[in-house]
């Protein structure tokens, strides 16, 4: 164990760049942040201390430009618990993240949390667009409740059939004498094609009639390559962006519309 724990702090500081400038130092943390560059931060003050470490003023920037801005009641308050978990403080006049008044003796470890706080904080970013997806499922699945469920069986996250259980749609829809409608709620490529491949296989290998809809949360959701082969071939695929309520519409009447005739 005491060799593991020799290897882990070989590798930890062999990777950590430290240099030295008028007033303090730079250092150059082993971690890398979203786009490849290392997590840097500055130590600033006299020899002996007490100093201020602080990042480039550019974190809370950057996510911002990435459109998880601190306006958000829910994101701020969450940069807020990271801050005091790490007794750091931000400054919005400059547009830094710092730790006042650090003793030399506690300055190893308070960079390391300093380092710790700004890879949790880069994390705000991905935490957004997942609460983001979620609230745009969650939203669509209510409306679309209230909208059918007095109208067709409606199932969530199941098969809509004994021969596509590899492919789950979010939601089914099974209107009495007609196809069933599988919805894919679409908020990145890979989701899309798995739409498409539904289609695919119910068209040229079960040759089963099933209705595949894919709703785009929004029209840069997708890859442009991708929404047009999607576009020519599945039945239906609303954006829900700024016009959620024709969208949802679009859904209603696809499921409540009558049965295609039979060629």
């Amino acid at each position: 164990m005491v060799g593991l724990k020799k290897a882990i702090c070989d590798v930890f500081c062999s990777e950590t760049q430290i240099s030295e400038f008028e007033g303090g130092f730079a250092v150059g943390t082993p971690y890398t942040g979203k786009d490849g560059d290392r997590i840097g931060l500055y130590i600033v003050g006299s020899k002996g201390g007490p100093y201020r470490v602080i990042d480039n003023a550019l974190t809370v920037s950057f996510l911002e430009a990435a459109g998880a801005t601190l306006d958000n009641e829910s994101r701020r308050s969450a940069f807020s618990g990271l801050l005091n978990q790490y007794g750091a403080h931000y400054d919005e006049e400059a547009g830094e993240l710092y730790m006042d008044e650090v003793a030399e003796d506690r300055l190893p470890r308070a960079v390391l949390d300093f380092s710790a706080m700004l890879l949790r904080i880069c994390d705000l970013e991905w935490m957004s667009k997942e609460r983001t997806r979620s609230t745009f499922k969650d939203d669509v699945r209510k409306l679309l409740h209230q909208e059918l469920d007095e109208k067709v069986r409606i199932t969530e996250n199941e098969a809509i059939s004994e021969n596509f259980v590899d492919i789950i749609p979010d939601m089914a829809f099974f209107p009495v004498d007609r196809e069933p409608i599988a919805l894919f709620l679409i908020s990145d490529d890979s989701r899309l094609w798995q739409a498409i491949h539904m289609k695919m296989v119910a068209y040229h290998e079960k040759r089963l009639d099933i209705l595949v809809v894919a709703l785009l949360e929004r029209e840069s959701a997708v890859s442009h390559r991708v929404r047009i082969q999607a576009d020519n071939r599945l039945d239906s695929i609303p954006r829900y962006g700024d016009e959620k309520d024709a969208a949802i519409s679009r859904i209603v009447r696809v499921v409540t519309s009558s049965p295609r005739p039979v060629h």
